[in-house]
């Protein structure tokens, strides 16, 4: 394999990988405002926001700790 196919061959894997990763953290995002809709009835735009823009590792951490929010306004400590 030449050199340069070896280089497109990285950037496709490369991007591949960006683009899956951030499928994925968009997958978590949209569940957890979904979870967060039912569990309090509804959630601020404002709220969307910024739960669109968190990493993947801190999405994981609100899922699995959604139960103990008591009010939306919880959410803050992980903005």
């Amino acid at each position: 394999m030449g050199e340069k196919a070896k280089t497109s061959r990285r950037g496709f894997i490369k991007g591949f990988k960006y683009g899956f990763s951030k499928r994925m953290r968009e997958g978590a995002a949209n569940r957890l405002i979904e979870i967060l809709k039912k569990q309090f009835g509804g959630i601020p735009t404002e709220y969307i926001e910024k739960i669109n823009e968190l990493p993947w590792e801190t999405l994981k951490l609100i899922t699995k700790e959604h139960l103990t929010l008591e009010a939306l306004k919880d959410l803050e400590r992980y903005f």
